[in-house]
């Protein structure tokens, strides 16, 4: 059973990485001086890196990603 404090701290992880990314995407966009393939690729990056933790938080809560929403 997950508790409601676990529930609270879930989202912490990810946002941890989302500053991350933002600092290094602001590095290398200041190194490059070409700030749309930057945003590009962090669009790519984080699409990608949300689908996948969506997929396992799903795992871990017992649901599917498809049927999440879905009325018994």
């Amino acid at each position: 059973m997950t508790t409601p404090m676990q529930l609270m701290q879930r989202p912490y992880g990810r946002l941890g990485a989302l500053q991350i990314a933002v600092v290094l995407g602001g590095t290398l966009v200041q190194m490059l001086g070409e700030p749309v393939y930057m945003l590009v690729i962090l669009v790519l990056a984080k699409t990608l890196m949300d689908a996948k933790l969506h997929t396992l938080e799903r795992g871990k809560l017992g649901g599917s990603a498809a049927g999440a929403h879905a009325r018994p």
